[in-house]
């Protein structure tokens, strides 16, 4: 059937009401077809408490493990079932009009954040062992059983399916299935034996069948989406291929990017061991310092690994890695869903909205690391959410999720904070305006361009105040970059912001796959825009598109302040402000790839029907003719359009290759040498071997790698951070003239008992590495013996170990 890009528009200017109809006549045939569960039918009645009491034995379980039993396995089962039961607690509260798959899911992000909030709360406090997080686990159960008993009591009616009927699908739907699934775990299979001890970037060692392979496989969900299959199978295939693609990092390196996420679970590791009291930033004596530092989102982060670590009964090793790529790959797509149906766009463009995120290559790399940033970002997406659906539903309920996710991206990363204290204020503003405009609609448009000056202005601000808490931040308000530059350069980099840099650089492909999906989003609000004020009879917008196309004015300007106003900014990468723009766009970029694949639809049909018309008229020989003929009357040209499968397989293999760009585009091509699998066997036999105090002079890259298995500034196990300028100091004096009165004069800063200097051949080169051997030699330092899996990689010799020991 042809649909024109009118027809999708239209579903953003629905009445909310007619809406609401809609998803819930959806849910009941969606669930009369799936049998709908009884099991989350019980759990959320709670007759008698008893799955609550459930939960309560999960915990008890949990700890066990902890203190005396220590197997994953009983760990894993034990959370699986505490996030059942208080996820579908939380999901039939909060999301009960959403179907069953969305209902549980968005329950359990919810509940994801309530342990990430308490256990923040209780780790600042005091700690995060085995008794905490015992404790934070039991107040975020009683939490959930508490708000699901209101509920109940409060509400008037409910609904229940237990229809019997029994749904089918075509078997074509099984094997596009069962293909996709297989291409899957091909794609991963090759991510898997790409793993290297030693690599610089993923595309440095990567198989060469994994790009192809992964071109198939977003082919095939491509083919899933489009189908006519159910909305859970699309999402959950959706969500696998969200997690493949961000995690290539985690497969493929020994330990992850190396950086600043090796140094946050360098970090973590001190708490996760019970090395430190309280947290970062709490034995500080500058009080706006230590508030600062306490607020920062490496504590928020640290709650939620050390938290999973111990709730799964894994090392924090695993649960920090993996933090990111998973709850990205997971509930990103569906918070994308959520925002297209919530703007009222038609259930397949929420679909293509759920995968066409991955268009976005900024998203595709936050969402591979694990740091700060990244979970700020995440639950800003989730708070945008939330907004939107407090915004059409004006139900008081709705703001607790408005609160949960305000607080988690504001405790998660600063810049997420500031930018989420923005929209909340755009959001009451507008609000405000919609009961203001009828009676006095001056004042209500003057104090909304109020609240948009204001907004756009608290992000500069804060920037520039943040030396009130830090110290150190130098940022500053100045027209230096003014004067620099001249002034054609300065207007084209307002208007394109930081995408001139990237032309000026002659970026081209990189700034077309990086400005392409961002410039068909800015299209479709545009166009929806000017399509809402056309069909209203008062020439006004719905509430959710006024907030949305005033929040992303905010970030604009926001950026383009920070660009060329402000020096000594904080952050220097370019695409730190993208993220919030991209995520208030993916609904409209989505809007018009799907109306651009119906017009294309449209225009092979056509054109499939000329050209065979054409055919039948002007057949050279009667056999052609008889040919033609026979083949245009068969069954199989009159059940299935060939210009339908023509523009759909055009359209799919279009977008498949934009999405292998995407994701190709956004991984580095160039990095450092990477954290490799003998420094960290070296960091473990060193911790295996010595039973006193010990520190260890090594450079910035061994300091990831021991930080991570011992914690970075341990006292019992003492590495320096990477940025203490002692440790640099030891560790340049050691290079130039490596002895023992260092090593000894190292040795009096934690009180250690032996001393190790490790220097590694990639590191400082194969001369300079020979030289200090030879050097340290004559100058009496003992070599410690090494097995060869720490010593040597590939038969190489890699790394070498000196020591003293009192």
């Amino acid at each position: 059937m042809r649909v024109s890009i009118n027809i999708e528009f239209v579903h953003l200017l629905k009445r909310r009401s007619f809406r609401n109809e809609l998803a819930i006549k959806s849910i009941v045939e969606v669930e009369q077809k799936m049998k709908f569960p009884k099991l989350e039918e019980s759990i959320a009645c709670d007759k008698n408490l008893w799955f609550t009491v459930i939960s309560y034995t999960t915990i008890f379980v949990i700890f066990a493990n902890l203190t005396a039993i220590r197997l994953p396995l009983i760990g894993t089962m034990a959370s699986l079932t505490y996030f059942l039961i208080n996820g579908i607690f939380l999901g039939r509260v909060f999301f009960k009009k959403n179907q069953l798959f969305l209902r549980f899911t968005l329950g359990n992000l919810l509940l994801l954040v309530l342990l990430g909030l308490v256990g923040w709360a209780v780790m600042i406090a005091y700690n995060l062992d085995a008794i905490r997080v015992t404790i934070v686990l039991t107040i975020v159960t009683t939490l959930c059983s508490l708000v699901n008993r209101l509920e109940i009591k409060n509400s008037q009616q409910g609904y229940r399916v237990h229809a019997k009927t029994k749904a089918t699908f075509p078997t074509r739907l099984h094997i596009l299935r069962s293909s996709y699934l297989f291409m899957v775990v091909v794609s991963f299979y090759l991510l898997f034996i790409s793993r290297s001890g030693e690599v610089h970037t993923v595309w440095e060692i990567i198989h060469p069948l994994f790009i192809p392979a992964f071109f198939i496989t977003t082919f095939l969900l491509l083919g899933v989406i489009l189908s006519s299959d159910k909305v859970n199978y699309k999402l959950f295939f959706i969500i696998i291929h969200s997690i493949l693609s961000h995690i290539f990092m985690v497969i493929i390196f020994p330990a992850g990017n190396v950086g600043v996420q090796q140094e946050m679970l360098g970090r973590t590791r001190l708490v996760f061991d019970n090395t430190i009291l309280h947290v970062f930033g709490w034995t500080l004596e500058n009080i706006p310092l230590k508030i600062y530092v306490l607020f920062r989102g490496g504590n928020l982060q640290t709650a939620f690994s050390v938290t999973f670590a111990r709730m799964f009964g894994v090392d924090v090793y695993w649960s920090h890695l993996l933090l990111i790529p998973l709850l990205w790959g997971v509930f990103v797509p569906i918070i994308a869903f959520m925002v297209s149906k919530t703007l009222g766009a038609s259930e397949k463009i929420s679909i293509l909205s759920s995968l066409l995120i991955s268009l976005f290559p900024t998203n595709i790399l936050w969402g591979a690391v694990s740091i700060s940033n990244s979970l700020g970002y995440l639950f800003f997406f989730c708070f945008t959410y939330s907004l939107l659906k407090y915004i059409n539903s004006n139900r008081v309920k709705d703001l607790f999720p408005v609160a949960a996710f305000f607080f988690a991206s504001f405790l998660s990363h600063y810049l997420a904070g500031t930018i989420a204290l923005c929209f909340l204020i755009l959001a009451y503003s507008v609000k405000m305006y919609e009961k203001q405009k009828a009676s006095s609609p001056v004042s209500a448009r003057f104090m909304l361009l109020l609240a948009l000056v204001f907004c756009a202005s608290i992000m500069p601000f804060a920037l520039a105040y943040r030396s009130f808490f830090y110290p150190w931040a130098n940022t500053s308000f100045s027209l230096q970059k003014l004067y620099e530059r001249p002034f054609v350069e300065t207007v084209l980099s307002f208007l394109l912001g930081s995408y001139f840099d990237l032309i000026s650089r002659e970026a081209y492909i990189t700034t077309l796959i990086f400005g392409i999906p961002t410039f068909l989003g800015l299209i479709g609000l545009t166009y929806v825009l000017i399509a809402s004020v056309k069909k209203s009879p008062k020439r006004s917008i719905s509430p959710s598109m006024l907030f949305l196309s005033l929040a992303l004015i905010t970030v604009i300007l926001g950026d383009r302040i920070v660009k060329l106003f402000m020096i000594n900014v904080p952050f220097v990468e370019i695409e730190r402000l993208w993220l919030f723009r991209d995520f208030l766009l993916i609904s409209f970029t989505a809007l018009i790839i799907g109306a651009g694949i119906q017009k294309v639809r449209a225009l092979f049909i056509i054109m499939s029907k000329n050209t065979v018309a054409f055919l039948r008229k002007t057949s050279s020989t009667r056999m052609f003719s008889k040919v033609s003929s026979a083949f245009t009357r068969s069954r199989l040209v009159n059940s299935v359009s060939l210009g339908s499968v023509s523009a759909y397989l055009l359209v799919l293999t279009i977008l498949s290759g934009w999405v292998t760009v995407s994701v190709y585009y956004a991984y580095p091509h160039w990095a450092p040498l990477q954290t490799t699998s003998y420094e960290l066997e070296a960091a473990k036999y060193i911790k295996e071997i010595t039973n006193e105090t010990y520190i260890v002079i090594c450079d910035s890259w061994f300091i990831y790698a021991g930080g991570m298995i011992v914690g970075i500034g341990n006292p019992q196990a003492y590495y320096f951070s990477s940025v203490n300028p002692k440790g640099v100091a030891l560790f340049i004096e050691m290079k130039k003239n490596p002895s023992n009165e260092t090593l000894v004069e190292a040795m009096e800063i934690n009180n250690a008992t032996t001393a190790y200097f490790i220097i590694e051949k990639p590191r400082i080169g194969t001369e300079k590495y020979d030289n200090i051997k030879s050097q340290a030699t004559q100058n009496g330092l003992k070599t410690l013996p090494l097995p060869k899996r720490v010593s040597h990689y590939q038969d190489k010799e890699k790394l070498c170990i000196f020591y003293y020991k009192e």
